[in-house]
């Protein structure tokens, strides 16, 4: 694993300011720093992860814990069927705002590829992609789906092949985001939509937890610690390094997309448990505290502070132009 120190990996500046420091799941020391140029949030110093290390991390531990909703891993029986429906209500949402219906769909970190039995049923061709062997074995035979291992930026793919490419909760995983960006407008035809969300690094429940986090000293974090199961000590907000290695914003977002020569048509928040972008299984079944939390989070979701951005963006048909000074997107939905 190669480190890069104070570089942003989105816009390559080193002009960043230090806010906080981040115990790595793999034991290292890391700082959760802000470019003063696109104003990323991002861990330095910065891992660029191999195959090997994506593997690694990706493994049977991870998608049976750390995507645990309320007790439920990914491979959980509960968890997979609701995540099967929210596939459905997904798919329709983009085929409501893209108006691309039947089209060719990327899944890009598609998992085992059950967020593409929706479209395939619905007659889109749907491809995925995904970086863990872990993941990719246990994808089941769909008829009209077709999954590649591998990452989207070494694998042939094509050129302008797709209508629509996802990314979900996928770009905060990346050590490469700038070029993943930049091979996704590649594969995508002119005027097609990429539809990416991730988490919020303005939204009121992670302010409020970030505001907490600094404030709580030693003592204080223990008993979180031994209360919620929850080390503060690794994570900054949704960072959490080597997994968890980018935190956008509204304004950092649209920055990268822009930089690509994407045009962002449209850019909401939502909370944790909206049935369309971020179900949970049980959504109050959880720790009071962490209940709170939730509480906090549709709060915020009122304001367009929720806890994950959801963003449409559209591939230009013609060359990228100069950036926007404030790289700000619109909210809607």
């Amino acid at each position: 694993m190669e480190f890069i120190p104070d570089k942003c990996p989105i816009c390559a500046a080193t002009e960043i300011r230090k806010i906080d420091s981040v115990l790595g799941r793999d034991g290292r020391e890391y700082q959760a720093v802000q470019c003063r140029i696109c104003t990323l949030i991002f861990v330095s110093p910065f891992p660029i992860l191999t195959r090997e290390d994506c593997e690694e991390i990706y493994n049977r531990e991870y998608y049976g814990s750390n995507w645990g909703d309320a007790g439920h891993g990914y491979f959980d029986a509960e968890k997979s069927a609701q995540m099967r429906e929210e596939s459905e209500r997904q798919r329709l949402a983009i085929e409501h705002v893209t108006g691309i219906t039947r089209g060719t769909l990327l899944d890009v970190g598609c998992g085992d590829g059950r967020y593409l039995e929706s479209f395939a049923g619905a007659g889109w061709q749907a491809f995925g992609i995904e970086v863990s062997q872990e993941a990719v074995s246990h994808a089941r035979p769909i008829q009209g789906v077709t999954i590649f291992h591998g990452a989207i930026e070494s694998t042939d793919l094509g050129v302008e092949r797709f209508d629509v490419v996802r990314l979900k909760h996928c770009i905060e995983h990346l050590s490469r985001p700038r070029e993943t960006l930049e091979s996704v407008f590649r594969l995508l035809k002119p005027g097609g939509f990429l539809v990416l969300d991730t988490d919020n690094a303005e939204s009121l429940r992670s302010r409020t937890e970030r505001f907490i986090r600094r404030m709580a000293g030693p003592a204080a974090q223990a008993v979180v610690r031994i209360l919620m199961k929850k080390d503060l000590r690794t994570r900054f907000g949704r960072l959490s390094p080597p997994v968890h290695l980018l935190y956008f914003s509204h304004r950092s977002l649209t920055y990268a997309l822009e930089a690509v020569g994407f045009s962002v048509r449209w850019i909401f928040s939502v909370h944790h448990g909206h049935p369309v972008w971020f179900p949970l299984v049980h959504p109050f079944r959880c720790h009071p505290v962490e209940a709170v939390f939730r509480l906090l989070d549709h709060i915020g979701t009122a304001v367009d502070c929720g806890e994950a951005l959801v963003c449409f963006a559209q591939k230009k048909s013609s060359p990228p132009g100069p950036l926007s000074k404030c790289g700000e997107g619109k909210s809607v939905l």
